[in-house]
């Protein structure tokens, strides 16, 4: 598990100043390098409220769910 923030991720530009990001969405994998399945949490912009896109299916999810060991590929703002 790799442990990352919702808020406030900080990381150094270029020239030294800090910069401060916000997690937008992530990607998950289930499964192995040969199959599996992927899904999307996203924190819709108009509500602040993040949902699991699972196929066809989407669901409102907890904020802290967004946080997961499957999380595969994050996505971030500043």
């Amino acid at each position: 598990m790799v442990d990352y923030p919702l808020h406030n991720l900080s990381l150094k530009d270029e020239t030294g100043k800090e910069q401060l990001y916000e997690l937008y969405a992530l990607s998950e994998h289930y499964g192995d390098t040969f199959g599996g399945h992927y899904m999307a949490k996203v924190k819709d912009p108009f509500d602040n409220k993040w949902y699991l896109y699972n196929d066809s299916q989407v669901s409102e999810i907890p904020a802290a769910e967004a946080v997961s060991k499957y999380a595969y590929v994050l996505y971030y703002r500043k």
